[in-house]
């Protein structure tokens, strides 16, 4: 269930990213995706218990970015 924490999150990781949050298929979170700054996917639900949110970041996309490979 959509919460402030996951609000904040979506937020400051569209600010990060440069990009728009794209809603996952399954609707339980949304996805970014930026060729030139990273991807990554923050969720709302089916996750663990306690979270109100959590954020998974595609380490390649970042990695690639910063130039750490």
């Amino acid at each position: 269930m959509r919460n402030s924490i996951y609000d904040r999150a979506v937020m400051t990781l569209s600010e990060l990213l440069g990009s728009s949050p794209q809603d996952l298929q399954s609707g339980n979170g949304c996805r970014f995706v930026n060729s030139r700054r990273g991807k990554a996917t923050v969720y709302h639900s089916n996750i663990a218990g306690g979270n109100r949110a959590e954020v998974a970041f595609q380490v390649e996309s970042f990695s690639e970015r910063l130039r750490l490979q």
